[in-house]
Parts: C-alpha cells; sequence; structure tokens
C-alpha cells in the first residue's frame, strides 16, 4: 500500500479506523507550529477522527485532496488512513524530534 507525504504529514493506509473515536468538527489533518499554516482535505464524503491523544485518521470514500498554503496539493485516492507527522533522529546526540512545517 502506497504512503503519501505532504510535508511533514504523513498519510498511511490502514484497514480500518479504530472503533469509539470523535469524528473531528474541522478538516485539518495538522496544523503548523511555526507559520500558523494548515494541512487540509477536501473530498466528498472526507471525515477526520481523533483520539483523545490527539492521533489522526481519515476516511476518504471518494478520494481528497491535501492542500497547505507552503506545498503544492496532492491527490489521495479512496481509502482509510492514520494521519501522522515526520521525526528526525539524531544519531549522536540520540535524540528524535518531530519536523514542524
Amino acid at each position: 500500500m502506497k504512503w503519501f507525504q505532504h510535508g511533514d504529514v504523513t498519510i498511511k493506509p490502514i484497514a480500518k479506523i479504530p472503533e469509539d473515536i470523535e469524528r473531528q468538527k474541522n478538516m485539518v489533518l495538522a496544523e503548523g507550529e511555526v507559520t500558523g499554516h494548515k494541512h487540509v482535505v477536501k473530498g466528498l464524503g472526507a471525515l477526520v477522527f481523533v483520539t483523545e491523544a490527539g492521533k489522526r485518521f481519515l476516511s476518504l470514500p471518494n478520494g481528497g485532496t491535501v492542500t497547505h498554503e507552503e506545498h503544492n496539493p496532492i491527490e489521495v485516492p479512496a481509502g482509510t488512513y492514520e494521519i501522522g507527522q515526520v521525526r528526525k533522529k539524531d544519531h549522536i546526540a540520540e535524540t528524535v524530534r518531530t519536523v514542524m512545517d
């Protein structure tokens, strides 16, 4: 299954979205901590879900488009996805940090 990346956001195909999680009221996949810009998904029937811990999932029954002010839009095919964020490991300092737009 093909993964997608849009800036610092990863979109990983999964078999199904976990049960008993809340539907998010907006279509934001991630907010930029530095610029305030947002990764937003648009698509017929698209839904974003979020756990209490802030982990996001995406349902795209008809596919969709992910946009951000600083990146070209990408098309994502129909499916269910787990949303993540790129992390960078410093092997010398033995630290891991989240990459931010």
